[in-house]
């Protein structure tokens, strides 16, 4: 594998890794200021159709970081091989925590 490919796959990795990050403040200050209680699920044509326990919301980060970390696993296992599938599975892992930060970042809003 070429060395920019090993770069593009750091810099994906640190990118998710930090939005990983983001996404867990995000979820401490949200379940902070709902209480025990909160909305779990927002739906656009009848507004919440869950509420449940805010733990729940911790969810998001964990999830997160699982993938960040099988990904991680599989990235590295290709990157050996010298295949392209390194980079790619770096970019999914980022991809998917900017979905998580992002359904966070609107449930932070709807609540507030």
């Amino acid at each position: 594998m070429e060395q920019s490919q090993k770069n593009y796959s750091n810099i994906f990795f640190i990118i998710s890794a930090i939005t990983n990050i983001i996404t867990c403040f995000v979820v401490w200050h949200y379940v902070k200021i709902t209480g025990p209680v909160a909305p779990l699920h927002y739906n656009v044509v009848s507004g919440f159709d869950e509420i449940g326990k805010t733990t729940v919301v911790y969810e998001l980060p964990i999830f997160g970081f699982i993938i960040l970390f099988l990904n991680l696993f599989i990235s590295k296992y290709f990157t050996r091989l010298g295949s392209y599938i390194g980079v790619t599975t770096s970019a999914t892992s980022a991809f998917v925590s900017l979905l998580l930060l992002f359904n966070a970042l609107f449930l932070w809003q709807v609540a507030g």
